[in-house]
């Protein structure tokens, strides 16, 4: 008999002994490593981190107590078959109205908190066999008081093991009436170091020497219950009024939410494994405030370094958009190149744009290449011209494979000067020599091969070119060009001149006078006259192979 609240009485305690045995057979046998006291767990989990089980997923969990408890414990014990007198003792011990009842530590205890969480062991009992390959065992699982454990080591095959283990372990919690604690719930990588927290232990991992090295050290507050404790068991039932005032109100609608935003949460790994979900995006500017607080020093040091950072970013940015070289010319047949030449270095921002053509079956060979040089009419100035008229726009429709002139056997460069004017003497005129040199040196062009065109004042500029540099070109092929250049100056360079018979912006009888003049002083020099033909030619004269052969045959 009782003689007191907290007196034991041999009678019920042997009674419940005798119902402990018989429900024990409802239990599944458990073949995960549970010892006798809490911090055998735990060095038992550090030994495994320490032999590269790493990857840690820790669900922190609030036992179910009071009538939910009651509920679940009766509803799996009809469910596993316990007799119904059975059933009526554990529900009496349940209910029992003393201050304390003894069965809160006595021999019913252990076995309901197995009843209540055997889905959870069958769960890590699963994950066990399924890591297992031949005698290796990739994972390990222990269920303590208010957490479950599953640790991974670094097997490649096993990450959907891994990933599906997560959800498992959350279904049969949810199951057996636990709620996990969001906000604790631990999923790292420990293999660069780390702490894992664990009911009344904190495991420090630190890597010394390419090896794991794990320390365990006991933390503040009321010593540990034993494992088998995994269930808080209510003497009584509560009253309503009293449960509410204790904890706090749980809602279902929270209950949903949680689940909802770990559902779309979003796995990431880098050194750590974590789980990007909406609540916890939330607290990220609070964690880094007081973050932020506590290592002010480190917070600085981090500031600046993210300055100096974005301003070398900045730098490295704006001088690689301001290195020379070329690229794929859009909307273009193949070969095209669109170009920029920074004479002043990487640090420079005065760009000058060119256009380029590469035969595509030069490609591989080592060269050198004949190069033509042709320069724009007054139109095509812009450097969103380069390819728009003239030179370029035969190449690209009168030329290639399949086509009536077949291939393209010379590299051709497309210059710009943003004035039209073509002046050797102005700046844009000394830059597109500039641009000639590098283009020459960077593509291995023969520079007894350089032959010089161009259109309208680009004819013009063919005319100035070749008495400021006589000695840089093969051959000269002006169209339709408005200036007359002094013969003496140009007899020693082959040309051949093209002209409209109807040209009213160069009239063709100041050409017929040059003509003339040159082949007096000795001059190689052809005439081709376009009967009916303006001022534009361009589409005459390089829309066939007759120009590009005579190029061929000439050579400084």
């Amino acid at each position: 008999m009782a003689t007191g609240a907290n007196t034991i009485d041999p009678q019920e305690d042997s009674a419940a002994e005798a119902v402990a045995e018989r429900l024990g057979e409802f239990v599944p046998p458990r073949n995960l490593p549970y010892e006798p006291s809490l911090g055998a767990v735990v060095e038992w989990i550090t030994k495994g981190i320490e032999a590269g089980f790493t990857r840690a997923f820790v669900v922190n969990v609030e036992t179910c107590v009071g009538a939910q408890c009651a509920s679940a414990v009766l509803a799996e014990l009809e469910q596993r078959g316990a007799t119904a007198g059975d059933r009526a003792f554990v529900a009496a011990a349940l209910v029992d109205t003393g201050a304390q009842s003894p069965l809160q530590r006595g021999p019913l205890s252990p076995v309901l908190a197995d009843v209540l969480h055997a889905t959870v062991d069958a769960v890590l009992q699963q994950i066990v066999a399924a890591s297992r390959e031949g005698s290796e065992t990739h994972a390990r699982c222990a269920r303590l008081e208010h957490a479950v454990v599953v640790l991974f080591d670094h097997h490649e095959k096993l990450n959907w093991l891994f990933a599906g283990a997560k959800h498992k372990v959350r279904d049969a919690l949810a199951k057996a009436g636990c709620d996990p604690r969001v906000a604790l719930t631990q999923d790292l990588d420990l293999a660069q170091g780390g702490k894992l927290f664990l009911p009344g232990y904190e495991v420090i991992v630190t890597r010394r020497r390419k090896r794991l090295h794990a320390q365990t050290r006991r933390l503040g507050g009321d010593a540990p219950r034993e494992p088998h404790a995994a269930v808080a068991l209510d003497a009584k039932m509560p009253d309503p009024k009293t449960e509410s005032a204790r904890r706090p109100r749980r809602w279902p609608a929270w209950a949903f939410l949680g689940r909802l935003t770990r559902a779309v949460g979003v796995p990431i790994r880098w050194l750590r494994s974590v789980e990007l979900s909406p609540h916890t995006l939330g607290l990220l500017p609070v964690a880094i405030f007081r973050y932020i607080r506590a290592h002010r020093t480190v917070a600085a040091i981090g500031v600046c370094m993210a300055a100096a950072l974005a301003c070398l970013t900045l730098v490295a940015t704006d001088v690689y958009g301001n290195l020379s070289g070329e690229t794929v010319a859009p909307k273009r047949p193949p070969g095209f190149y669109v170009g920029q030449y920074n004479k002043a270095g990487p640090w420079g921002t005065d760009l000058r744009p060119y256009g380029l053509y590469i035969p595509p079956h030069f490609r591989g060979q080592r060269g050198p290449f004949p190069l033509i040089v042709y320069l724009h009419g007054w139109g095509e100035r812009n450097p969103n011209s380069l390819f728009s008229a003239g030179l370029p726009l035969s190449i690209a429709t009168r030329f290639g494979e399949g086509t009536k002139n077949g291939r393209f056997e010379f590299v051709a460069l497309f210059l710009n000067d943003p004035s039209g004017y073509w002046d050797p003497d102005t700046q844009e005129g000394k830059d597109a020599i500039e641009v000639l040199d590098y283009v020459i040196t960077r593509h291995r062009i023969d520079p007894q091969r350089v032959y010089l065109t161009g259109a309208s004042s680009g004819g013009a500029g063919v005319w100035r070119y070749a008495e400021a540099y006589p000695d840089r070109w093969a051959a000269l092929a002006p169209l339709g060009a408005v200036y007359t250049p002094s013969p003496g100056r140009v007899k020693q360079t082959p040309a051949w001149i093209f002209h409209g018979e109807k040209d009213t912006t160069a009239p063709i009888k100041i050409q017929r006078g040059l003509i003339k003049k040159l082949r007096e002083v000795g001059c190689d020099v052809r005439f081709t006259e376009f009967a009916g033909k303006d001022h534009t030619v361009s589409s005459e004269t390089y829309d066939n192979r007759e120009l590009f052969t005579w190029f061929a045959e000439k050579k400084r």
